[in-house]
């Protein structure tokens, strides 16, 4: 159980990571093409 709990936790990490990661590109494209 601890194993997959751990397995989960990070699973449920990397895909906070992405998410973040993501919307950062995302809001900085933006902010570039806003700028121009």
């Amino acid at each position: 159980m601890k194993r997959l709990s751990i397995t989960v936790r990070l699973t449920l990490l990397f895909i906070l990571l992405l998410s973040v990661a993501g919307a950062g590109i995302v809001w900085t494209l933006y902010n570039g093409l806003a700028s121009e």
